[in-house]
């Protein structure tokens, strides 16, 4: 990492990360054995991983000590954030003391970029396979699923969302539950516009929606992400679900975020709100539905 050290050397491509903000680190090594270096440098690989809009590192190092660290980031302030971070000043201070002979910090935009990735099945070597390796360590990620996961379980997130809807039909007028439900199809909604690269703003994650509003909001959800997530030439394949997406949240700060980590959260958000909607029915002395997922299997198969 900048001033601190460098990522361990491997053999996993970088995904895309432009435009964002680089910090490039190029340092010459003291060979001091036992001087504590790869666990320091280790630590701040975890550490920055931590930080907020952190994207990745990469990072190689010649056999004479020479070597280039890389880290990408958001914008400018959350590159400066790290640089700042107490525990990485610390480390700044040990390369100045023990690790490097010398060294250069800059920082610089990066507008775009372009990729060649040698199919496995080829028979040319692979990234790392040569004496000089590059690696990117990317922030860590939400999922790893296959697109069928995430349209399986945006399928179980319609079901349960129409059996929510069915139960507060049948209970006598609760606001609270239907507040809760319009939040739940809203954010569904904004989240599939940010998903396909939109930016809708002003956002309202919390609209007022009667139950017809409701339903009416379910169904074209249930459309989208089949769309989204299905095998149209629009859909969302498994190199695009951690391709980073640019968006602002409902206080207007801006943050990328790839569609497999939006997505993680979609399903957590819907399920952890459907939880608060069965706690209003059984408050009230209405049944609420039942929305485990494994009945959804049973169910649909």
């Amino acid at each position: 990492m900048s001033q601190s050290g460098d990522a361990p050397l491997g053999s996993r491509l970088a995904r895309r990360v432009a435009p964002c903000h680089a910090v490039i680190f190029s340092s010459l090594r003291r060979e001091r054995p036992g001087d504590g270096y790869e666990r320091v440098a280790a630590r701040m690989l975890e550490l920055a991983a931590l930080q907020d809009g952190y994207l990745g590192v990469e990072s190689a190092r010649e056999a004479d000590g020479f070597g280039i660290t890389v880290s990408y980031w958001r914008d400018r302030a959350a590159a400066a954030a790290w640089r700042a971070v107490a525990e990485h000043r610390g480390a700044q201070e040990l390369g100045r003391e023990r690790f490097y002979s010398h060294y250069a910090v800059r920082i610089a935009r990066v507008e775009e970029e372009s990729a060649f990735a040698r199919d496995p099945a080829g028979d040319a070597p692979q990234p790392g396979a040569g004496s000089d390796t590059v690696t990117l360590h990317g922030a860590p990620e939400a999922s790893t699923a296959p697109r069928d996961c995430f349209r399986r379980w945006m399928q179980h997130a319609d079901w349960s969302n129409r059996r929510v809807l069915a139960a507060l039909t049948a209970a006598a007028p609760l606001p609270a539950g239907r507040r809760l439900l319009g939040h739940v199809l809203q954010t569904e909604w904004l989240y599939h516009e940010r998903l396909r690269g939109a930016d809708p703003w002003p956002q309202d994650f919390w609209p007022a929606l009667d139950l017809r509003a409701c339903e009416q909001l379910a169904r074209r959800n249930a459309g989208l992400y089949e769309r989204l997530l299905g095998d149209g030439p629009d859909a969302l394949d498994e190199r695009r679900l951690q391709l980073p997406v640019r968006y602002r949240n409902s206080a207007g700060k801006e943050f990328a975020s790839s569609p497999a980590e939006l997505l993680v959260h979609l399903v957590l958000h819907g399920s952890y709100h459907r939880g608060q909607i069965a706690s209003v029915l059984r408050e009230h002395g209405a049944a609420p539905a039942v929305v485990d997922y494994i009945g959804f299997s049973r169910e649909v198969g």
